[in-house]
């Protein structure tokens, strides 16, 4: 018996972005706005043999919207050796539906605010390159949506999607010469 699966595991949309800068002594501030095809992910669903979007209703079928992100930032150089950076952004859901059988996505528009630190060691004696740690926090705050899920049965039970997210990350940077011969 043989079996042709299509499955999709992971999803990137294609992304444009542009962006700009202003740069000061010891300070600098900028902004992007970007663009992410998402709809390019109802195409993905019609191939997936697993979950057979197209076989489905086409009301309930998932949809979703090409988006915007616009983003803003800052960074100060406190010393020659530590910065600060500040962030804030809004990300908006692509998903146009909110009853997606089978599927249950579930997603919601958020504001990201985000504030690091960077520490630069540049006294290695071993490295060309000076060594940057980063340490991180950001806050996502979710705004409330509701969605429809529907189970293999039919049976549908209705939910709201919202919350905060905290995120601490940091970092280690090291940059290392490279040799080229000709």
């Amino acid at each position: 018996l043989a079996l042709a699966v299509s499955t999709i595991d992971s999803f990137q949309p294609e992304t444009f972005a542009v962006g700009a800068q202003y740069k000061g002594d010891g300070w600098r501030v900028g902004g992007s706005l970007e663009q992410q095809n998402w709809s390019q992910l109802e195409h993905e669903l019609s191939n997936d043999t697993i979950k057979d979007q197209q076989s489905v209703a086409a009301g309930d079928r998932a949809r979703f919207d090409d988006i915007l992100v616009p983003r803003v930032g800052a960074e100060y150089d406190l010393s020659k050796n530590f910065a600060v950076r500040a962030g804030v952004a809004f990300e908006e859901s692509p998903l146009q539906t909110t009853r997606n059988p089978e599927l249950n996505y579930l997603d919601a528009d958020k504001f990201v605010v985000g504030v690091g630190l960077s520490a630069t060691y540049d006294r290695t004696r071993l490295l060309a390159y000076p060594i940057r740690m980063d340490i991180g926090y950001q806050y996502q705050q979710l705004q409330e949506r509701d969605f429809t899920l529907v189970d293999y049965d039919g049976n549908e039970t209705n939910v709201t999607a919202d919350g905060d997210v905290h995120v601490i990350s940091g970092s280690v940077t090291l940059k290392f010469r490279g040799v080229v011969q000709p």
